[in-house]
């Protein structure tokens, strides 16, 4: 009994979720366009919500290290952030 109301929780926590970033993103289409890098662009274009470091560092050809510097710019810039779910950190746009 106890696993399923968790797994309820957890489903709509995950809407809560998916709701907050949308309405962020149209907040944020309203403000003026941001230049990025070609790397920052490559890495930012990969910010699905459902790509690693590890995952974005094997598809950009990106050292770890030099994903991990650009994540942290692009959330400087308020383009992306973190989410982590099931211990498994993944990344999307704002």
């Amino acid at each position: 009994m106890q696993n399923e109301q968790d797994k309820q929780m957890l489903n709509v926590l995950k809407s809560i979720d998916t709701k907050l970033s949308i309405l962020i993103s149209l907040q944020k289409s309203s403000t003026k366009p941001v230049n990025l890098a070609k790397e920052e662009k490559t890495i930012f274009k990969l910010c699905n919500g459902k790509n690693t470091i590890d995952e974005i560092s094997k598809t950009a050809n990106k050292k770890k290290n030099n994903v991990k510097v650009t994540l942290n710019h692009l959330k400087k810039k308020g383009l992306i952030r973190s989410s982590k779910f099931n211990g498994k950190t993944t990344y999307v746009k704002i």
